[in-house]
């Protein structure tokens, strides 16, 4: 199969050692040696056009990216708002009592279903940043030192269940017990 594949400024690759800019359609789908036939302008005053034959793997059909309805965007915000007022000390004791530079994390992805019951969205709790940013050195952060964290802090779940008595004693609306339920069977 040939493939006609138009390179602009957004993406690059290289090709014996010469940096090309390249949009990739997902449209294409490449069989395992395809010629691909390129036009760009690698210098300014000079356009090159040129013809490759890439060895490329079978193509991978990729998951779907799960989006977040207006629901749960609205239960994320409420999850932010939550701790800007009071903190995230309820959850992580009195060394990060009055704390609000929070991520949300996602504790199982988004993608998550437990039970064909899509809770990704849903199970998610404030982290303060240096629990959970990567490039932290934190002992306890919960991306790199699971174990370290659910031995100091509790099951991820267990802190999910302080988080909704806590929004439910603010006022703020919560999950379907539904989803609730499906979060507590979970193993995290």
């Amino acid at each position: 199969m040939t493939t006609l594949a138009q390179l602009k400024y957004e993406d690059e690759f290289y090709f014996e050692g010469v940096r090309f800019k390249q949009v990739i359609r997902p449209k294409w789908k490449l069989s395992k040696k395809d010629t691909v036939f390129c036009h760009t302008k690698i210098y300014p005053w000079k356009e090159v056009n040129f013809s490759v034959t890439v060895n490329v793997k079978p193509v991978i059909k990729a998951k779907k990216m799960i989006q977040a309805n207006a629901k749960q965007k609205e239960f994320l915000d409420n999850i932010t708002e939550l701790v800007n007022d009071i903190g995230c000390g309820f959850l992580y004791g009195e060394e990060f009592e009055g704390w609000t530079n929070i991520d949300r994390h996602h504790i199982a992805g988004k993608s998550y279903k437990h039970n064909k019951i899509h809770i990704g969205c849903d199970f998610v709790i404030p982290v303060p940043k240096p629990l959970h940013e990567v490039l932290s050195n934190h002992p306890e952060n919960v991306t790199n030192f699971k174990k370290r964290f659910t031995g100091r802090f509790g099951m991820q779940r267990e802190l999910y269940g302080k988080l909704i008595e806590k929004m439910r004693e603010y006022g703020y609306p919560v999950p379907s017990m539904n989803i609730l339920n499906a979060i507590n069977c979970t193993s995290y």
